[in-house]
């Protein structure tokens, strides 16, 4: 019978898991805020919306395994890592793009690709470029799936646009608001393992339980806890950036997303206890003060000095350094 609830047969992998355990918990305390955005989400919110991404794209026919490739604007924090985290309780591997070099490979076994269709990359729109390589999309109706010769796996498109575009949905129609226990929901069959693949960018893989580990080593390197307010300045695409925000959402603290801003202002002002950079984001800090666990993101590591050193120049101290790799979530080699 319709709209009865039926035995629930979802079963969410690890980090929907460690994800829960703070919801349970604090479903009302900080947990993402987006200062650029003037966005500020609690656990129970973050848990609404990417559960219900997480139903809309099972409904476009999505399953454990499947890979959705995001190609999106910078700006667009909490679309990124809302989407991350959908894709995690489903199941999906995330594979995130910043250019065009890895396009045609990632897209070869992907069902979907999100982007930012207005945004402009070596001379193109990301729409335009689309367009050359699937065609398809100019005689397919808007709002709905489509069919390409070039990519065959590929279910559909979506954009994170306002505009109507033929070929693709728009990603405010995609989430579904419903209880996981009801009647025909496309999760109702769902397993996520452990060795799920869960987020990739260039060619750097990683598995759920993976991304579990390296948050709960994170958290316990940095020294956060429940309550405590990390700034985290990097670029939405790395695996580090997931990864942490991860790491600081499974103890209950507060990630305060800075990407434009000094990141060491916006940490006074937030009283924050852990500042994360990479060496660009560093060169932008112009506050000064001490920051009590300064984490750098690097694929280099003479950059660690470099970053220390320039930091120290500027009247800016550490009492505590931490350096990861932005790709591979270890030590950078």
């Amino acid at each position: 019978m319709l709209g009865k609830t039926i035995q629930r047969l979802y079963s969410g992998g690890p980090i929907e898991k460690a994800f829960a355990a703070q919801l349970n918990q604090f479903p009302y305390r900080d947990a993402w805020h987006f200062l650029g955005k003037q966005t500020r989400w609690t656990f129970k919110e973050v848990n609404r919306y990417s559960q219900a991404y997480a139903m809309g794209l099972a409904e476009l026919g999505l399953h454990p395994g499947d890979k959705v490739v995001t190609w999106l604007a910078y700006k667009e924090y909490p679309e990124s890592l809302i989407l991350n985290l959908a894709c995690a309780k489903a199941g999906f591997e995330v594979i995130s793009l910043d250019s065009t070099e890895h396009f045609e490979s990632s897209m070869k076994s992907a069902k979907l690709l999100i982007l930012s269709p207005w945004e402009s990359f070596e001379g193109y729109y990301h729409i335009d470029y689309l367009l050359n390589h699937i065609p398809e999309m100019s005689k397919t109706n808007a709002g709905s799936l489509l069919k390409s010769k070039k990519f065959p796996e590929l279910k559909g498109v979506i954009q994170t646009g306002f505009s109507t575009i033929r070929g693709s949905l728009k990603m405010k129609q995609i989430p579904v608001y419903a209880e996981l226990e009801e009647t025909l929901n496309p999760m109702n069959n769902f397993e996520v393992k452990a060795n799920t693949p869960n987020f990739s960018h260039l060619g750097s893989s990683h598995t759920q339980e993976e991304l579990v580990n390296f948050a709960a080593d994170f958290a316990k390197k940095v020294g956060i806890k429940g309550g405590d307010t990390v700034v985290n300045t990097l670029v939405h695409k790395y695996p580090l950036t997931f990864g942490s925000v991860l790491g600081t959402s499974f103890v209950g603290a507060k990630t305060v997303f800075a990407p434009e801003e000094d990141g060491l202002s916006v940490y006074n002002a937030q009283h924050a206890k852990v500042l994360i950079v990479c060496p660009g984001k560093a060169q932008n800090i112009k506050a000064k003060g001490e920051i009590e666990t300064l984490v750098i993101g690097t694929k280099k590591k003479e950059n660690i000095e470099l970053v220390v050193k320039t930091l120290h120049n500027k009247g800016v101290k550490a009492k505590n350094v931490v350096d990861i790799d932005l790709l591979t979530l270890k030590k950078s080699p």
